[in-house]
């Protein structure tokens, strides 16, 4: 998928660069924000955009009719993945602080200069770069851009030894030090970390409140629904561990949406009223979230999830890991979510706080979803993207 449209735009607009992590093809909680933004607001009128992105996707998700239909109105830069391929590093905490501190920095700057040399240069003549992965700043080549930071795929609440001592070499700009602004989810995120030398702005993962809507389900049963990749840190075995020794299945439904290594063991369970759906398309998932009653996110891996706020936006009561707590504190206070360990008891434990309250009324899911609506809605995301765009940079080169 390499192309480039959308080029006629005025001279005196800003240029918006857009980095990604992955192809836009992956269609996980990254490229739906970007999606969202551009197919439910009118940012994408108001800049010129270009979204860079790599060549490599994990799961394909989405058609490319559907994406290229979004991203008619901007400029896409497909580039082929040299970066994923010391991703092995990763595989333990020394090894990845000695990755994302000193290897791939290195890494990122020769590439810029070798083989992602037009990349980088054409990265680093936009006004604005917004990251979806912070390491990629070593792709810009510093001038007057803003380069904002996000907490996307990191989160400065990582609290092991690892985590600390990384934060701290960002905070004191030993690494990252082109990032000039962070975008935080949530004030909690802000906190933890020394925000003397960055502009900061809290802007929430936002989805289009009119896309999903609490429906009433024709089944008497309780609807539990777990969505997310299926590999081991996600919590998915947690779920069905509990949910067999619950023994809750003849008067509820547990429905699993996704893909990964581990559906094969997955499909394969036997166990009463549990669907394993797999992949699916956008208005099937939102489908599927609209008549669900709870939904159970037990992850050790994510740094936010958006996926929480479709849940809670299409009328669900969600039982979220406490990885995640303080990230969600002003849906747990207004009752729509709590937090549990991500563990098989903590999950048994939340099973059973459901099945003791029964299944949710019509009037309880509005109550959530006009909370979502309200707080979390797409538009809020357009505004204050724009907000702290403007109030940041001076003006078009």
């Amino acid at each position: 998928m390499g192309y480039e449209l959308g080029s006629d735009f005025m001279a005196d607009m800003k240029k918006v660069a857009f980095i990604m992590l992955y192809n836009i093809l992956e269609g996980a909680g990254n490229e739906n924000w970007l999606l969202n933004l551009l197919s439910d607001t009118n940012f994408a009128s108001k800049y010129d955009i270009t979204v860079y992105q790599p060549d490599l996707y994990l799961t394909k998700r989405l058609d490319e009719e559907t994406v290229n239909r979004i991203l008619k109105t901007v400029n896409v830069v497909t580039y082929h993945d040299y970066i994923h391929k010391i991703d092995f590093l990763n595989s333990n905490k020394i090894t990845r602080l000695f990755s994302e501190s000193l290897l791939k920095p290195i890494f990122l700057r020769v590439l810029s200069a070798t083989l992602m040399r037009k990349v980088s240069r054409n990265i680093s003549s936009n006004d604005v770069v917004y990251l979806f992965s912070n390491e990629y700043q070593g792709l810009i080549r510093k001038g007057p851009q803003l380069v904002i930071g996000t907490t996307h795929n990191w989160s400065p609440g990582w609290t092991n030894i690892f985590g600390k001592i990384r934060l701290k070499l960002i905070e004191d700009g030993i690494i990252m030090s082109k990032i000039d602004a962070f975008n935080f989810f949530s004030i909690s995120s802000q906190r933890k970390m020394d925000c003397k030398r960055f502009r900061t702005e809290i802007i929430p993962i936002c989805r289009n409140s009119k896309s999903f809507i609490p429906r009433d389900s024709d089944k008497n049963a309780i609807i539990f629904t777990f969505v997310g990749r299926l590999v081991q840190c996600k919590g998915v075995m947690e779920v069905l561990s509990a949910w067999k020794r619950s023994g809750i299945g003849q008067y509820a439904e547990l429905h699993i949406v996704g893909s990964g290594p581990m559906l094969r063991e997955i499909t394969a369970n036997e166990e009463i009223n549990i669907f394993v759906h797999g992949n699916v398309a956008t208005d099937e998932l939102k489908r599927i979230l609209s008549i669900s009653d709870y939904f159970l996110f037990p992850t050790k891996c994510d740094t936010f999830g958006s996926v929480v706020i479709e849940a809670a936006m299409s009328g669900n009561y969600v039982f979220c890991s406490k990885f995640l707590e303080g990230e969600f504190d002003d849906l747990r206070e207004k009752n729509i979510l709590e937090y549990i360990e991500p563990s098989e008891d903590g999950v048994a434990i939340a099973l059973a706080k459901a099945m003791k309250r029964g299944k949710l009324s019509q009037s309880e899911k509005m109550y959530f979803h006009s909370y979502m609506a309200s707080n979390y809605d797409i538009s809020i995301l357009d505004r204050k993207l724009t907000a702290f765009i403007e109030s940041n940079t001076i003006s078009a080169r």
